[in-house]
């Protein structure tokens, strides 16, 4: 008597299944490169309406004049950045003032909406959008100015004054007396 004849199986079970698993796997890899790719990227901070072409720090034009003996400004020096500055703060004055105005209404807002539901999406889309445009203003202001600085300081004292606004931007105590 003939053994019965067995044909193979060319597909088993557990290969079947590890073939599934895999295809799966494929599938969420691909999903999750998706969504990867369609994620924006997180930004701390952002300069709106900034003008400038990289990642140049540029201080607000008074900052030379309120740290004026830390960046060794001579009298001559003081003379010409005088008038600058002068005309600085008289364009930047009102647009200052407008944002003080905007956050401190943006803040009774707030206050406001702790005792009842909290301010709505339009509330907060026009506060931001306010808030932005003025902001970005400002930095342009800043801007257009710090040219004209820049051409009276030395390398030293620009390289100083960017150090002071990025210390004060930051909230850090501000570096004092550096040497040259």
């Amino acid at each position: 008597m003939a053994p019965p004849s067995r044909r193979p199986r060319i597909i088993g079970p557990f290969f079947l299944i590890a073939l599934l698993l895999s295809a799966g796997f494929l599938v969420w890899q691909k999903h999750q490169r998706e969504v990867a790719v369609a994620m924006p990227p997180v930004v701390e901070h952002q300069v709106v309406g900034g003008g400038n072409s990289g990642d140049e720090v540029v201080p607000r034009p008074d900052l030379v004049l309120d740290y004026a003996d830390d960046l060794k400004l001579s009298a001559a020096q003081r003379q010409k950045l005088e008038p600058i500055i002068a005309r600085y703060r008289k364009e930047a004055a009102p647009l200052e003032e407008a944002l003080s105005v905007e956050q401190d209404r943006w803040e009774r807002v707030d206050v406001e909406a702790m005792g009842r539901d909290r301010p709505s999406g339009q509330q907060i889309a026009e506060h931001m959008a306010k808030y932005s445009e003025l902001s970005g203003r400002l930095t342009r202001l800043r801007y257009a100015y710090w040219p004209e600085v820049a051409k009276v300081l030395s390398a030293w004292q620009r390289h100083q004054a960017d150090l002071f606004w990025v210390s004060e931007l930051r909230g850090q105590p501000l570096p004092r007396r550096f040497s040259r």
